[in-house]
This record gives C-alpha cells, structure tokens and sequence, in this order.
C-alpha cells in the first residue's frame, strides 16, 4: 500500500513514516500541498494523511483539489479542534479527522480502519503467489507486476475469483467488458494464450470439450 504524508512539521512527518514503513506501507511524503498534488499525479496513492494548517496552500485547498479528479482517502489532521472544525474538515471530503497531538500509532491504526473501509475485498483476489488488483487492473505475481491487457485481466480475475471452476468461452467471454471488440472461441483461446506466456504460471488448466479453470494442482 501506498501512502502519502502532506505536513510541514518535518519533523512529526519523519516519525511518522518510520511508522508507516515498519508496517509495510511505501510512503511519499511533502512539506507543501502543491509538491503533495505532483506527487498524486505521478503514483497510484492509496491514502493521504493531510495536515490541514499548511504553508500557501492549505489542506482546504488540497482536498478541493483533490476531489475534483481523485477518490483517495484522506486522514485530516489538525490542531483545531472545535465540533464546527471537525465537521467542516468532514465535509470538506476527508475520511476521518484527528485533532493533535497524536501518537504516530494512532496514525497508522486509523489509516489501517480507512483502507479496510474503502477497499472491498471483492476487488482484490489472490491464488497462490499472484494478486488481482480490480480498480488498478493490476496484476502481482512475488510482489513483481504484470502487464496485462484489459481483456486478460478479466478473464484471469474470473478464473482466479473461481478456483476449481470450469468456466466455457462463452461465459469467459461474458466476463469481458465489451468494447464493441468482436469476440469469439478464438479470441478466448488467443487471451489465454498470452495470459499463460505473460505470468509464466500453469496454473490455467485446459478442460477439453468445456473450457478452462484455474487450479493449483
């Protein structure tokens, strides 16, 4: 996962990721919200922690911003702490809002509970050493990427949501989100094909007669 710390106080946003890197999360971070918005355009971010009292302009500002092309979670923290600030900073877009001073851990604890909300585990399937990543379309096999075409990706999300389970072309080809692309038994076969090459598994198996299945053994 990956996360990105917008704050000015250097020396809380250092402490701040350790913390985050000893669990496992990659962090960027930024002292500025116009160096936090570059970062966004550049990296698939999974969650903001956004100081909301920031030199020029301010975390206001940045979720406005924000908001205006990406869904990213956001954890605002601030030292206002009146009803009024934590409900102006809720409607501003964040998805949480801690008031300083506050331990690291929490930090990291409630950033943890907004990733379990917002990420349905419908959207990420894993089998054996590979993950789906379903909003990404992204495929990882030991944590190393593999570039897959939109049409591979889903049929290779269906057979891994489905271990065991013969699937035929035709409902293989219902997993494919149309794009006006004609489809036949070939362009299965073809898919598959190149899914196999791609993530140099044999992990998708050929049911002769009926289709195809994704099985460990």
């Amino acid at each position: 996962m990956k996360i990105l710390i917008v704050e000015d106080e250097e020396k809380f946003q250092v402490i701040l990721r350790l913390y985050f890197e000893k669990e496992g999360f990659t962090v960027f971070s930024a002292l500025n919200a116009e160096d936090g918005l570059e970062i966004i355009k550049k990296e698939e971010i999974d969650c903001i922690i956004l100081d909301r009292m920031l030199p020029a302009m301010s975390g206001d500002q940045f979720i406005k911003k924000l908001r205006e092309k990406k869904n990213i979670p956001v954890l605002m923290l601030t030292a206002k702490g009146t009803d009024d600030d934590r409900i102006e900073g809720l409607l501003l877009g964040s998805d949480d809002y801690v008031v300083k001073p506050v331990t690291p851990y929490e930090v990291v604890l409630r950033v943890k509970a907004i990733l379990k909300r917002t990420i349905s585990n419908e959207d990420i399937v894993k089998f054996l050493d590979m993950q789906l990543d379903r909003k990404r379309f992204e495929v990882k096999i030991d944590e190393q990427k593999v570039n897959l075409t939109k049409a591979e990706f889903e049929i290779l999300f269906k057979l891994a949501s489905n271990p065991g389970v013969v699937f035929t072309r035709d409902q293989l080809m219902d997993a494919m989100t149309s794009d006006g692309t004609i489809i036949s038994d070939r362009t299965i076969d073809s898919h598959i094909k190149n899914i196999r090459k791609k993530i140099n598994r044999d992990y998708i198996k050929t049911i002769f007669g009926l289709g195809y299945k994704i099985d460990k053994d």
